[in-house]
């Protein structure tokens, strides 16, 4: 009896020592199988929509294709999604190499599919993936996650979105086109309070800066000051260097636009040593045997200090979205 009901319920055998299990044969959307290698998933989450039974495990064997399909009570089971997608899913279900996604264009579709089967496993490893994609392109990450309603995601693409100017052009990221207009309001708002923030540790707001630290830019009584004085940590009043304060008057330009450490760093370390404003400074012979040394230092506590100070800046509210995911 027990024979009887596994080969009525399509129980069939498969080699390497798989055992025997319930066998289904994917075809994808344009009906072809596929003669590759044995390929097995879990699909629990699948039967939660009513796809496959709770006991079901997908399975595809080289060569037992015609075979399996002559088996009684053999499911064929028909897929919307194609077999690259298909692939790539059930090798992140099977202690197999996992794939390779070139572009979001290659991982989205995944992505969908891990979503419409309820396959919590493969989503968290996918979106780690999809934050890859964040830090050369992280508008349309941002987007996407929007979509997905993946809020956690959201803030961190939101927070690579810092590493770039505003000016992004619309018509280039048709993933905007597919969340609503306060999402898309909200990222820039949070990326021009974030530039605020950056560009008044330039500015007026010195606090951060220890006079202890004994840097050139204050101590020295030869470069030529400002005029007026500055309110630094502790509330110490002193008067910087004027070839400082238009340093910071570009490290605000730059920040404005960018407003991350890295960026800030980067920038720092591209610019011309003919351009930069300490090269007043060289020519002083209280400064010059440190002052690349310190400003150097300098330009990672500033660094360090942005980050700080946009970490504490909030994407606000809740996020709206409508998911286009086909469950059917």
């Amino acid at each position: 009896m027990q024979s009887e009901n596994k080969q009525s319920s399509g129980a069939c055998s498969g080699g390497g020592g798989l055992g025997e299990y319930m066998c289904y044969l994917l075809r994808q959307q344009h009906g072809v199988h596929w003669p590759d290698i044995i390929r097995i998933a879990p699909m629990a989450s699948i039967a939660s929509i009513g796809i496959l039974p709770i006991t079901s495990i997908v399975v595809h064997y080289k060569g037992l294709i015609e075979a399996l399909q002559e088996k009684s009570g053999f499911a064929d089971v028909p897929m919307s999604e194609d077999s690259a997608v298909l692939d790539s899913l059930l090798r992140l279900c099977y202690p197999t190499r996992d794939p390779e996604f070139e572009s979001l264009e290659k991982l989205r579709p995944v992505m969908e599919a891990a979503m419409k089967f309820l396959m919590e496993e493969p989503l968290r490893r996918l979106k780690e993936r999809l934050l890859i994609f964040a830090v050369e392109s992280p508008i349309r990450v941002y987007a996407i996650a929007i979509k997905c309603g993946w809020e956690e995601e959201a803030r961190k693409a939101a927070r690579c979105c810092l590493n770039y100017s505003i000016d992004w052009n619309e018509s280039d990221i048709p993933e905007l086109h597919e969340i609503n207009g306060v999402a898309y309001h909200r990222i820039l708002d949070y990326h021009r309070q974030c530039s605020a923030a950056a560009k008044d540790l330039c500015s007026d707001s010195y606090q951060w800066i220890d006079t202890q630290e004994q840097w050139a830019f204050l101590e020295c009584g030869i470069c030529i000051a400002t005029q007026g004085q500055q309110i630094f940590k502790d509330n110490v009043r002193r008067t910087p260097r004027g070839w400082w304060t238009i340093y910071m008057g570009m490290f605000g330009v730059w920040l404005g636009s960018g407003p991350s450490g890295a960026t800030f760093i980067k920038a720092s370390q591209t610019w011309p040593i003919d351009d930069k404003p300490e090269i007043e400074a060289m020519t002083c012979k209280t400064c010059k045997g440190k002052i690349h040394r310190q400003m150097a230092a300098f330009s990672k506590k500033l660094a360090a200090e942005v980050d700080r100070v946009t970490a504490q800046v909030c994407l606000h509210g809740e996020y709206y979205y409508q998911s286009t995911v086909d469950t059917n």
